[in-house]
């Protein structure tokens, strides 16, 4: 399975940030600008292991996580 590339060692947040307001409308006031660039260099710090990790074309998706033991059909949770 092919993984997305991630963002290129020179890929700039902050560009990405401002087209990115521009395509939906949003003006970023330059108060709070510098926060949300940082921010998002560091999501993109954040998900390149995810990113890198390689999948094969037999790796599966874990089960479904039910909190506090709910059952598959998710209506009654199962005694501790």
């Amino acid at each position: 399975m092919t993984n997305p590339s991630p963002p290129s060692p020179g890929w700039d947040c902050a560009t990405y940030v401002e087209q990115t307001a521009a395509l939906l409308g949003l003006t970023l006031p330059d108060s709070i600008k510098a926060g949300v660039v940082v921010n998002f260099e560091r999501l993109v710090a954040i998900a390149q292991p995810v990113v890198n990790f390689d999948l094969t074309a037999t790796d599966e998706p874990a089960p479904v996580f039910h909190p506090g033991g709910e059952s598959e059909a998710g209506d009654e949770p199962s005694a501790p």
